[in-house]
């Protein structure tokens, strides 16, 4: 039965007085009223006489309520309407005054007719009626769902699943929890859009613990409209949220699933699986930071966006501390209450409801708030320490299942550890879940009920020494070593004295260095990347020994220094050993080690750049600047052999990020994600450090291979837009910079190099446009520069704005005189990499468009002069341009090995063709092949005159496209067909099939439109070439699709593609069905082939995407009597399954799919055995899904 059917016969079950009790708490959830309840006896579930039942006001106006529960409801609602009309009259009560009347009743059948009828009773008040139904439908939803517990005793849920306000209330009832039901403090528009719009469907809000994530993201879900948004708020007890989450999702609107505490939280990855199947999903995910990375590698398959909680500003700080004073704070107390909680929310809090009651200026950092706090909380109820070591085996837990607590080997290791038995365990949760100082569900799970005591456990048993770290490490670093590590993390965000860092350092030190502890180097070499940070000196004694033991390899990496993204996640395990210790007081002498170990082994030369950015710039993950790191690694570069071109490629690419003014942070992962941006304040010192790295770019520049050269010319040429983005807020850095580029790189300005006047012109510009203190002063443009700005205008190649192309003519008529000089600088420019710009051909075009005729030979005449080719304009578009009496000159004057291509071009350009004109034709074409730019259409003149020419053309063409070009015009495909005849056109269309050519829409259009046999060979040769896909198989399709014959052009395909091996994995079929799933439905209906029948089956369940559709065709099948003895050939579900992350919405809408299938087959006993099959797969299906569902947890 449904949950649905369930609630309805409970209500239709419940007695009045009881109905009534639900249906003014259902009233007071759905319009928020304050309800009067007259009809019911205080204490009891018996109903009283009266009229009305409840009343309630809204807007001023009075609400009057009735219930009834007879089966003969509409005379119970014709007596309610009437006692309560006369009711008013008896009282007294003005027209104006009433509101509404609300009838509550059980009955689900009254018809349109009869509550038309009652509606006009009720006049002149307007009447509600709310039926089962309706009062049943909302008790499903998640804002309902406790009144289904509490009156009807029903509940489907975990009790994980609640509404905003749900949430917020079952998070502060806890007697230990900092409430988040104050307001929020801050701007978080931004944050609202970029969920709306983002392509990505995971937010994970990450920081340290207190910092506000459940707040901020509660205020997230607050702030959507709740009328689009459907939004679910996710708090775990350990249960499986994954059906919870599927049943509470709203198909109309857009959803939006909190969970609060992923890490924590059971099968969430089977959950973010919902994202293959639910288009209108979003998740807001919270972490702390020490569980970061590890939901990080689960999510990162589906793309996220990371937000972190903005560090409160002091006004704003204020405003929250004074939400939980009775009296406002002074701003003396104010940074006091900051610097003992280190402007931690949470902690600030706790510390601001203690100091009703505590002097807090006795407390002197966060570990004495939380001491004060939770000690008083565990003395009031009477927790003992033996009972606190409980709370400990929880703490490191997180969530432990009580059932198998005897095959817990880590819980079994805790309870030797902290010295108590299972049965003192056991005894202690009760006492503590009784205090409500830890949650338990259903009897099974159990998990310390507030995430502060949680930190102040591990404070407790660890920060002060109750426990020893060098034990739990013996204990509990074989069994589950990322445990072990989670847990020190959670105990160094509270660690404050020396001391009590040197005790975990030594314990670590103590583990390391008893060799039984590793079985292999492989498991010492994990130990040193997680503890790395603790054991600076034998992670670097460790990483010496093997670079000095390694064999240097030979560097094949060609292209790091043009590669996009040259970062990449660390798999080298002395590189992540490096990358740990690079955090540590001893970074100066690991960064040696690890140039070293790149001039063994380049090949890593990614991995080194990504710890050297990371590790080794002005921005880290340290909390400051480092100069003196920062300037020290630029010596350390600068030591490298610089001949080596790996040194090269590697130093020029980290000093382009280390130049940077504003970085962006980001988290090295696989998938690079941007999350902040930094920008370094401008000092002197940022001005000697870029000093440094120009100084450093310099030398390389004159000793460095071409691409270094290039790379740094680049680097160059670019800093202008440092000077037009920074020069405001960093003037002493840019003018530094300036100056050192023109001391280092430009110290002759008289004497520039085509580049070098590039770079200056360009930097000279922009120190101009932001009125800086002027460094090129004495930088005088040259003809060449000044040529070279106007060929590369992009408004002089494209005309954007209207005055251009004017002055692009002035500029052509100044150049008259000049061309040869223009020429020879654009051979220069087209003849350098760091020049070359693809608008210098279009520009000259244009150019020569715009002269006036008597120029434009000129033009083409000291072109020919000065050997200089256009790459992407052939001699017809001269041609076509000039005056028919200039044409001769022009080929007379053309280069010799190009004439033959001038003279081609003007026999093309003939409208009255002589037997002279054919002679020369076949004259050139003795010795000559065609150019690839001719089409066939170019001669169709000359072709008419002589017809058979165009064999010979055909033949000197050597190539397909000379007939059908890649792109032919609407107008000219007549003219194609007239002149090569359809037959042969067809033909020729087939065979550049297989040279993977790309075929014209129009021509297709004509060739296709009216002859199915043509339209299903081209597809069939399609499908052949395995080019289905391609750009011509998709507009092969859609054109077809405007055909009127396109059913029989795609039937007739599919009886051929159904017929080849492995047809189901058919990606035009794909298309096509997937277009047009009507085409299989009329095929199967037209078919008595069983075999073929079964075919066009599977083809639905492989390719349709709605499970109706496929469903129609099981029917079809059954109605026809196909399948009952060859049903194994069925494809009940897809070969191809197509998901990221979980599997299992897949796998469960396979599994409703195949139970639907049954319902089909099911009152027909001549497919039993067909029933039994699916039994069979219905029940291997669900197997999967467990397994799936327990390998996710």
């Amino acid at each position: 039965m449904s949950l649905l059917n369930k609630i309805e016969q409970a209500i239709k079950e419940l007695e009045g007085g009881r109905f009534q009790k639900l249906g003014d708490a259902y009233l007071r959830k759905k319009y928020g009223f304050k309800i009067v309840s007259l009809g019911s006896q205080e204490g009891t579930d018996k109903t009283t006489r009266g009229t009305p039942d409840s009343y309630a006001m809204e807007d001023g106006k009075y609400v009057y309520i009735m219930y009834g529960t007879h089966k003969s409801a509409i005379s119970k609602l014709e007596g309610d309407i009437q006692s309560v009309k006369e009711k008013i009259l008896e009282e007294n009560i003005a027209e104006d005054k009433v509101g509404r009347l609300i009838c509550c009743h059980t009955s689900s059948n009254i018809t349109i007719k009869q509550k038309e009828y009652l509606e006009k009773m009720a006049e002149p008040y307007q009447l509600e009626l709310i039926g089962i139904n309706e009062i049943a439908n909302d008790l499903t939803k998640l804002d309902f769902q406790y009144l289904a517990k509490e009156y009807l005793s029903i509940s489907e849920s975990t009790e994980q699943i609640w509404s905003i306000n749900d949430f917020i209330r079952i998070h502060d009832e806890s007697k230990t929890n900092a409430p988040i039901s104050n307001d929020y403090i801050g701007d978080i528009s931004e944050i609202i859009n970029t969920i709306k719009t983002s392509e990505k469907r995971i937010f994970l809000i990450s920081a340290k613990p207190g910092t506000g994530k459940t707040r901020l993201a509660i205020e997230i879900c607050t702030l959507f409209d709740r009328n689009k948004y459907n939004i679910i708020c996710v708090k775990s007890n350990n249960q499986d949220i994954y059906q919870d989450v599927k049943r509470n999702l709203n198909l109309h609107k857009e959803n939006i699933v909190f969970i609060d505490d992923v890490n924590t939280t059971q099968n969430y990855i089977s959950t973010l699986g919902l994202l293959n199947t639910t288009s209108n999903i979003r998740f807001i995910l919270t972490v702390r930071d020490y569980a970061k990375k590890d939901v990080i590698n689960n999510i990162k398959v589906y793309g996220y966006n990371n937000i972190e909680p903005e560090l409160i500003k002091d006004e704003n700080f204020k405003k929250l501390l004074n939400q939980f004073s009775r009296s406002d704070f002074t701003n003396k107390e104010i940074e006091h209450i900051k610097t003992i909680s280190k402007s931690n929310p949470r902690i600030a809090v706790i510390a601001t409801k203690l100091s009703s009651s505590r002097d807090l200026t006795n407390f002197n950092n966060e570990i004495d708030i939380l001491k004060d706090y939770y000690e008083e909380i565990l003395n009031k109820n009477n927790i003992i320490y033996a009972e606190q070591k409980t709370l400990f085996i929880l703490s490191y837990l997180k969530k432990i299942r009580l059932e198998s607590l005897e095959e817990n080997q880590e819980f079994n290791k805790l309870l030797k550890i902290t010295d108590i038995t299972n049965t003192d365990f056991k005894s202690a949760v009760e006492k503590l879940h009784e205090r409500e100082l830890c949650n338990i569900y259903n009897d099974k799970i159990v998990k310390i009920a507030d995430q502060s005591l949680d930190d102040y456990i591990v404070i407790k048993f660890l920060v002060n020494k109750k426990k020893s770290i060098l034990e739990i490490l013996h204990e509990l670093y074989p069994v589950n070593g990322q445990r072990v590590v989670q847990i020190l993390n959670q105990c160094s965000n509270f660690i404050r004295k020396e001391s009590d860092l040197e005790g975990v350092s030594d314990a670590v030190k103590s583990y390391f260095y008893n060799e039984s502890n590793f079985e292999s180097e492989e498991l010492k070499e994990k130990f040193l990347i997680q503890f790395g940070a603790l054991l600076p000196l034998e992670a670097i004694s460790h990483v010496k020994n093997k670079i000095d033991n390694i064999e240097s390899q030979a560097y094949t990496n060609t292209n790091f220094i043009n590669q996009k993204d040259k970062k990449k996640f660390i798999e080298d395990s002395v590189l992540n050993i490096v990358f740990v210790t690079t955090r540590t007081k001893y970074c100066s002498q690991i960064l040696q080690l690890l140039l070293k170990y790149f001039d063994k082994n380049p090949n890593k030369i990614s991995e080194v750049y990504s710890i050297l950015e990371a590790n080794y710039g002005l921005v880290t993950d340290r909390e400051y600047i480092d100069y003196n790191l920062a300037e020290n690694t630029i010596s350390e570069l600068a030591r490298l052999d610089l001949t080596k071109s790996y040194n090269q490629e590697l130093i020029v690419t980290i000093l382009k990020q280390y130049l940077k003014i504003e970085i962006e942070r980001t988290e090295a992962h696989e998938e690079t994600l941007t999350f902040g941006r930094y920008k370094v304040p401008d000092s002197e010192k940022l001005k000697q450090y870029h000093g440094s790295i120009l100084k450093l770019l310099a030398h390389l520049y004159n000793l460095g291979s071409y691409e270094t050269r290039f790379y740094i010319e680049k680097m160059l040429y670019d800093y202008r837009r440092k000077i037009l983005t920074y020069s405001e807020s960093h003037c002493n850095t840019i003018l530094g910079d300036l100056r050192n580029i023109r001391k280092l790189f430009f110290n002759d300005i008289k004497n520039l190099s085509m580049i070098g006047e590039k770079i200056v012109y360009a930097l000279h510009k922009a120190e101009v446009e932001k009125n800086l203190p002027i460094v090129f002063h004495d930088y005088l443009i040259s003809e060449r520069q000044d040529v070279y700005i106007n060929l590369t205008n992009h408004n002089h190649a494209w005309f954007y704005k209207d005055d251009v192309e004017k002055r692009l003519q002035q500029i052509a008529d100044s150049y008259s005189k000049n061309w040869q000089n223009i020429f020879n600088f654009a051979n220069q420019f087209k003849h350098s990499l760091f020049m070359n710009d693809h608008n210098i051909e279009i520009v000259l075009f244009n150019m020569f468009l715009l002269l006036e005729n008597d120029k434009k030979i000129e033009f083409l005449n000291l072109m020919f002069k000065s050997n200089y080719h256009f790459l992407n304009r052939n001699p017809i578009i001269f041609l076509e341009n000039i005056e028919k009496s200039s044409m001769r000159y022009v080929i007379a004057s053309s280069p010799e090995s190009e004439k033959y291509e001038w003279q081609l071009a003007y026999l093309t350009q003939l409208e009255k063709v002589k037997k002279e004109d054919l002679d020369t034709l076949k004259s050139i074409l003795e010795d000559n092949s065609l150019p690839c730019y001719f089409t066939i259409l170019n001669f169709e003149r000359l072709i008419l005159k002589d017809p058979s020419l165009k064999e010979l053309l055909i033949q000197k063409a050597g190539n397909t496209n000379f007939v059908i070009s890649d792109f032919i015009r609407e107008e000219e495909v007549p003219k194609l067909i007239n002149l090569i005849g359809e037959f042969y056109l067809k033909k020729l269309y087939l065979l550049n099939l297989e040279n993977s050519q790309n075929q014209s829409y129009y021509l297709f259009q004509k060739l296709g439109e009216k002859d199915i046999n043509f339209s299903v060979k081209v597809l069939k040769k399609i499908d052949e070439l395995r080019i289905g896909h391609s750009n011509l198989g998709y507009m092969v399709l859609k054109t077809i699709n405007k055909f009127r014959d396109k059913k029989e052009i795609f039937k007739n395909f599919v009886r051929f593609a159904i017929n080849r091996p492995y047809y189901y994995y058919n990606n035009m079929l794909d298309d096509i069905i997937k277009n047009d799933s009507q085409i299989i439905l009329e095929m199967l209906e037209e078919t008595i082939n069983e075999q073929f029948a079964i075919k066009l089956v599977n083809l639905g369940v492989e390719f349709l995407e709605n499970n109706n559709q496929k469903l129609i065709l099981f029917n079809l099948l059954k109605a026809k009597g196909l399948g009952k003895k060859s049903f194994q050939e069925i494809h009940f579900s897809p070969y191809l399954h197509l998901f990221t992350g979980s599997h299992v919405p897949v796998l469960e809408l396979e599994q409703e799919l195949l139970e639907k299938i049954r319902e089909i087959f099911e009152a027909d006993l001549d497919y039993i055995n067909l029933l039994l099959y699916l039994d069979k797969l219905i029940d291997g299906k669900r197997k999967v899904i467990e397994r799936e569902l327990e390998k996710e947890f």
